[in-house]
């Protein structure tokens, strides 16, 4: 490898004698950068044969490569996402809580430092309220690591690309509720907080993308939302009869906002606001409401009912408003009854296969004789 173009700037990446060299040209053009890379690449032969001395870089600080470039990075490119910008503000500054970052240069950070970071946070205690920091959280932290490290790279700032792991043991989410378990919360939970759950459930909403509805997003089909959390996320979601009652009794609730989920100022519920309500509803009857049933718990319902009832994978990634089916995937979690039915297609399909099911109760298979004797998958 030599020269690299990064948007409009080509970059040169060589290594020579095991020194890996990597820099920006600071060119456009090609030819230009060419110039710069053979005066590079003479400058590091003139190095290992002692004829010039090798340059001494400074890398900046950590700290000072967080607080001067990297948050100031992030307000400039999610300016409209007050909630992200919170997130990586208040991460950004437990990472450099821990004492070694703030001593060492961005050159300096590596794996086993990190490993110490995850030990030392691992021990320390909650900020507000009692007990250690769960492992998603000190992930959380280390992926903003990770991904600070990476720009650092693209920066040229460090020369080796970053290899940060995170944590193992960390725990996802997984409940989906059964039709019980929904049963149960539909049947007791009080409005607007029955119908804000059923549109996450059968919709397969964000909590935010749910509380962010107007009327106007509603139509005689569904829904399209507009306000989501990523380009992806802007969808058409058709109706099912629970929506569209749903929708009707929020509109008739609420009949002079815009909003299908109003607060008392003129906006949308806040999300804290209606999450105080779930889980104030599920602590109070602890023997009927698993734990880490979450309001997220409804779209990861959404997609495993998709595919459960066959949905295509891209027919998920669509509905559910993710970049990719690798996202999606973690949206589904099959049940045990689910995966005996699935065995179950699949053995009478093997019984096809090898004439053992006569009477063709498999759905789609031959029903007579004479279409038997013309079936290509006869054995």
């Amino acid at each position: 490898m030599a020269l690299v173009k990064r948007g409009k700037i080509y970059h040169y990446d060589f290594e020579f004698q095991g020194q890996p060299y990597r820099g920006t040209t600071h060119q456009t053009d090609k030819n230009k950068a060419r110039l710069i890379e053979a005066k590079v690449k003479s400058d590091a032969a003139m190095i290992a044969m002692g004829l010039m001395p090798k340059p001494v870089i400074e890398r900046p600080l950590f700290r000072d490569f967080i607080l001067k470039r990297f948050l100031p990075h992030v307000r400039q490119n999610h300016s409209d996402k007050p909630g992200t910008l919170k997130f990586y503000t208040y991460t950004a500054n437990r990472l450099l809580d821990f004492p070694s970052f703030n001593e060492k240069r961005l050159n300096e950070i590596d794996g086993a430092l990190v490993e110490d970071y995850k030990q030392w946070r691992e021990s320390s205690k909650k900020r507000r309220g009692t007990g250690t920091v769960k492992i998603s959280l000190i992930n959380s932290e280390v992926r903003v690591l990770r991904k600070a490290m990476l720009w650092a790279y693209d920066l040229d700032l460090i020369e080796k690309r970053p290899r940060i792991r995170i944590k193992a043991g960390e725990r996802g989410r997984t409940l989906t509720l059964t039709m019980e378990l929904e049963r149960a919360y539909l049947g007791i939970a009080p409005e607007p907080l029955k119908s804000f759950v059923i549109l996450l459930v059968d919709w397969g909403l964000r909590p935010t993308e749910c509380l962010g509805l107007k009327k106007a997003d509603i139509t005689e089909d569904g829904v399209i939302v507009l306000d989501s959390k990523t380009p992806n996320g802007v969808r058409a979601i058709p109706h099912t009869q629970r929506t569209r009652d749903a929708v009707e009794l929020l509109v008739a609730l609420f009949p002079k906002s815009e909003w299908l989920f109003p607060n008392r100022t003129g906006g949308h519920l806040h999300y804290k606001s209606i999450q105080k309500r779930h889980r104030r509803l599920v602590r109070k009857y602890p023997d009927r409401f698993p734990d880490d049933f979450v309001l997220y718990s409804c779209r990861h319902t959404f997609g495993t009912k998709l595919a459960e009832s066959g949905a295509h994978e891209f027919e998920i990634k669509g509905l559910m408003g993710h970049s990719s089916t690798a996202i999606s995937q973690h949206y589904i979690h099959p049940s045990p009854s689910h995966l005996r039915v699935a065995m179950k297609r699949k053995e009478k399909f093997d019984e096809i296969l090898r004439a053992e099911d006569p009477v063709g109760v498999l759905a789609g298979s031959p029903q007579n004789s004479e279409e038997r004797e013309n079936d290509p998958v006869k054995c």
